[in-house]
């Protein structure tokens, strides 16, 4: 679970009783989950979807496949 929020002590608060009710580990900031990189700005979150390919691409072991046009992009 990822518990954010634009107030520290809001945040800190969520976790504290969220511990309270259950077993639960806080690991700090996160940098990946669930396959998608987060970052942090002075204006949000932004997030990107690359490592997660890079991921799925590596699985199959198609670092070198080209990219198809489809006759609607033409």
């Amino acid at each position: 679970m990822l518990i954010f929020g634009t107030s520290v002590s809001v945040v800190n608060e969520a976790k504290r009783l969220l511990s309270s009710l259950f077993e639960m580990k806080d690991i700090r900031e996160v940098d990946v989950i669930l396959g998608i990189k987060l970052g942090q700005t002075k204006s949000g979150f932004p997030s990107c979807l690359s490592h997660y390919i890079e991921k799925r691409l590596k699985i199959f072991n198609s670092f070198d496949v080209v990219p198809m046009r489809s006759e609607n992009s033409l």
